[in-house]
């Protein structure tokens, strides 16, 4: 993460270092003020992210990079057994390739010089409280990108995010929590069909599907949620309200195979706090990042969709 500085704002550090703390100057922030906001932000992106979680980071050079070009991931034909080695015939496999924008999320703020002062003697300093603000508007939309990409009503540059690449998208077979182990196990089974043999997946849903699963099974002291994780029928169950069908709708959920050959995503511009002040000695502030999903193997997502709790 970075921090810019004008060569005003670092004139202004040092003035208010040699004068004594009054009047106007001392709303001017320090480099260790600086340095402690930035701990403060990467903190508010990271704890509020669901995406990371599951999606491998790629890191790219700087925020140069506009477009992210890559493989789609397709299998080759089968190995060959023999005592010899027997030469093949060449496996020249297709390699159609993907390309993805890499848009900046960022959020600005302005925070009159007073007002900067006024904080530091009551409440949360705002020197911390508008750049955390920030950054948890940016971590929602990231999330929103990530899980789900563009939909209606939230353009997004056309970005698809994992619910928007899923390689099979099929109805529930009937209201949830009743019909979820079905559906979860259908979901098992076009994953293993499509290569995914002996890997747990991961759940995604929205807070009203996923706590339909602590409904407690009939005649049984354990939840739905608790039965298929110990049964090993998912890894781990994730609830998020960024998760939107193409129409916008939340009644889906995801089953996912995470890895970097299935999905992950690229970092251009981590998540970085841009400061600088005008002549009346107002402090704006601009937090941003760039990041894209990027999806080379779509079969290893899975919508269940028109899922419903009764």
């Amino acid at each position: 993460m970075r921090v810019h500085h004008g060569e005003a704002a670092d004139l202004a550090v040092i003035k208010v270092k040699s004068m004594p703390n009054v009047g106007r100057d001392t709303g001017i922030l320090t480099l260790e003020e600086v340095k402690w906001i930035e701990e403060r932000v990467v903190e508010a992106v990271h704890e509020h992210l669901i995406g990371r979680d599951i999606f491998e980071l790629v890191r790219l050079s700087d925020a140069g990079w506009k477009f992210y070009k890559y493989y789609e991931m397709l299998d080759m034909s089968a190995a060959a057994i023999s005592m010899e080695g027997v030469a093949q015939s060449d496996d020249i496999p297709l390699f159609p390739y993907g390309e993805v924008k890499l848009p900046v999320i960022d959020k600005t703020f302005m925070i009159q010089w007073r007002d900067i002062l006024a904080s530091k003697h009551q409440g949360p300093s705002l020197l911390e409280q508008a750049p955390r603000n920030a950054a948890r508007q940016i971590a929602e939309e990231e999330d929103k990108l990530l899980l789900t990409g563009e939909y209606t009503g939230w353009p997004a540059l056309g970005i698809l995010g994992l619910l928007r690449s899923a390689g099979t998208s099929a109805a529930a077979s009937g209201p949830w929590p009743a019909n979820a182990i079905a559906d979860v196990n259908t979901a098992r089974t076009a994953l293993e069909n499509a290569g995914f043999i002996g890997t747990e997946a991961v759940m995604i849903g929205s807070p009203t599907a996923i706590k339909c699963l602590d409904r407690q099974l009939t005649n049984t002291d354990t939840t739905y949620r608790k039965f298929l994780l110990n049964n090993g029928l998912v890894r781990a169950i994730y609830e998020t309200r960024s998760l939107f069908a193409a129409d916008g709708g939340t009644d889906s959920v995801l089953l996912v195979i995470p890895g970097r050959d299935n999905f992950y995503m690229v970092e251009a511009l981590a998540p970085t706090t841009h400061w600088w002040y005008d002549k009346a000695g107002n402090a704006y502030g601009t937090v941003r990042e760039v990041v894209a999903p990027v999806v080379p193997r779509g079969e290893a997502i899975y919508e269940i969709n028109t899922v419903s709790c009764s």
